[in-house]
């Protein structure tokens, strides 16, 4: 049986499978910070990986500051995952 929060894991894994959206930016910098907390990556791991600064992965994972779109698909890309636009 899984635990409320393992619980939530799952049905946003599921749901990612499905194509589901994130609803902010707050939301997606929150889901990079728990993918790279996941894979046991510090913010100066994941920042060198992904060719940006430390400061501009704080604010992706804050949802804040104006951070490129390459920044942030850089840094998705490190942790194996795909952003995808859809209408």
């Amino acid at each position: 049986m899984l635990n409320d929060n393992e619980q939530n894991v799952a049905n946003r894994r599921n749901a990612a499978g499905r194509g589901s959206f994130m609803n902010s930016v707050t939301e997606l910098g929150a889901e990079l910070q728990r993918v790279r907390k996941q894979n046991g990556l510090t913010q100066e791991q994941l920042a060198e990986l992904a060719g940006i600064s430390e400061r501009t992965l704080r604010s992706i994972e804050r949802g804040a500051g104006n951070p490129s779109i390459e920044a942030v698909l850089s840094v998705a890309n490190v942790l194996g995952l795909r952003i995808r636009v859809a209408k």
